[in-house]
């Protein structure tokens, strides 16, 4: 599958109005959105498709591979949106370009896995020079607690898509 960072990332509450517009860079006249209806981004034909994409993110925790149309004055290609439920609210991404979201959560893996193993790294590093204090050793298991917590929620994620 083509890759492509075209896309963006809609943060809403659990009832679908939009809280923030995190990433958009596909000059879409998005200005003024917040505080309205996610399902208001999208053509007449697809708004019960959307309203069915929240229903299942509620009921699933995450949902992928929707292909929707946004309204024309918005943009005439068709999009695939997923969801997850993040931050007492939904997280909306959406992309021109089909997304193979098994992929996608492998390379989170990947990245998370580099990173635990680098944070061990610098943690030796730390406790072998002997500045090991207390503010570092909390920060570290702080740090720790953070990543195990992010691999849990990729874990669930990857068993809720799969099922």
């Amino acid at each position: 599958m083509a890759s492509t960072d075209k896309g963006l990332l809609i943060d809403c509450d659990l009832e679908g109005i939009i809280r923030k517009v995190h990433y958009e860079n596909l000059n879409i006249p998005l200005e003024g959105i917040e505080g309205t209806l996610f399902i208001n981004l999208f053509s007449k034909s697809f708004i019960a498709n959307a309203l069915e994409l929240i229903i299942e993110i509620k009921k699933r925790s995450a949902s992928f591979g929707w292909e929707f149309t946004l309204k024309p004055e918005l943009s005439t290609e068709n999009f695939y949106f997923g969801g997850a439920l993040l931050n007492n609210g939904i997280t909306f991404f959406g992309s021109p370009t089909k997304v193979n979201f098994a992929n996608f959560l492998a390379g989170i893996t990947q990245i998370n896995n580099e990173q635990i193993n680098k944070i061990r790294e610098l943690e030796k590093e730390n406790v072998s020079s002997q500045n090991h204090n207390s503010t570092s050793s909390y920060l570290f298991d702080e740090l720790s607690r953070l990543n195990n917590e992010l691999v849990g929620m990729q874990r669930e994620l990857t068993k809720k898509i799969a099922s």
